[in-house]
């Protein structure tokens, strides 16, 4: 299996000041004129060159997203599930909530259950963790996964 073949998921924690230094080496405004924004929708990140928000169509099921490239150490095609920069949106949350997704793509957010649910099935997918603290330490991780996503409500 080659690395195009993998559907690439992404979460980020860090602290407000930490994820300023990323973001900022992410999102330069250098670095975004270089690549435009996709018209229209792509099945995956590895589809555009493009860090942003994009349109993903999936099936008859279409939903904004945010699209990572040129990660430092992760490379490129990365499609954010999960990105916490700061306390100001609240993860203490209930199920429905973590089903449906919540927050907003530009700062902290969940992407949701069900759209994962959607994302993974059929495909081989990497999940990819990176995590700094308060220190300013890094920590992160990643795994291919072969089975799809799923979730019972028990």
């Amino acid at each position: 299996m080659n690395a195009s073949s993998v559907l690439k998921l992404l979460v980020i924690f860090v602290t407000t000041a930490a994820a300023r230094d990323i973001l900022e080496s992410q999102w330069n405004p250098e670095t975004q004129a270089m690549f435009k924004r996709p018209k229209g929708t792509v099945r995956s990140c590895s589809e555009t060159s493009y860090s942003g928000q994009v349109t993903l169509q999936i099936g008859n099921y279409g939903f904004d997203a945010l699209c990572v490239q040129r990660h430092r150490l992760f490379g490129d095609g990365w499609l954010v599930i999960q990105q916490r920069v700061d306390r100001n949106e609240d993860f203490y949350r209930n199920w429905a909530d973590y089903r449906a997704g919540f927050g907003t793509l530009s700062k902290g957010f969940w992407m949701g259950l069900d759209k994962l649910h959607k994302i993974t099935t059929g495909a081989p997918h990497e999940l990819a963790v990176e995590v700094v603290d308060r220190e300013g330490k890094y920590y992160y991780g990643s795994v291919v996964v072969y089975e799809q996503l799923s979730w019972k409500q028990s």
